[in-house]
């Protein structure tokens, strides 16, 4: 999950991305209509105003560079390297939310 805000005027507007394996996924967390964003009464409380709908989009490239040498560094103290390469589980696609 990404949570990101910035401060717009009097206010902070907050962003959530969260990633899930497939669309199958999110629909076993949120329904059949994956276009209804799912927001908790407690934090709808929170929040002056929230969007009711949210957009799906499939992630194509992922650019860590200074984390992918961190995971292969500590894989490689690990015995876990191949090809230089850290093998882990954010290798596989992932459907963003």
């Amino acid at each position: 999950m990404l949570l990101l805000e910035r401060e717009v005027s009097d206010r902070v507007e907050i962003v959530v991305i969260t990633f899930w394996h497939s669309l199958d996924s999110i629909q076993a967390f949120a329904g059949a209509d994956l276009e209804q964003a799912v927001v908790a009464n407690e934090a709808a409380l929170l929040l002056t105003e929230f969007d009711r709908c949210v957009g799906h989009y499939e992630l194509i490239i992922k650019d860590d560079i200074q984390r992918s040498r961190l995971d292969a560094h500590e894989a490689q103290q690990a015995g876990a390297c191949h090809g230089g390469r850290a093998l882990g589980a954010d290798d596989s696609g992932l459907e963003v939310s």
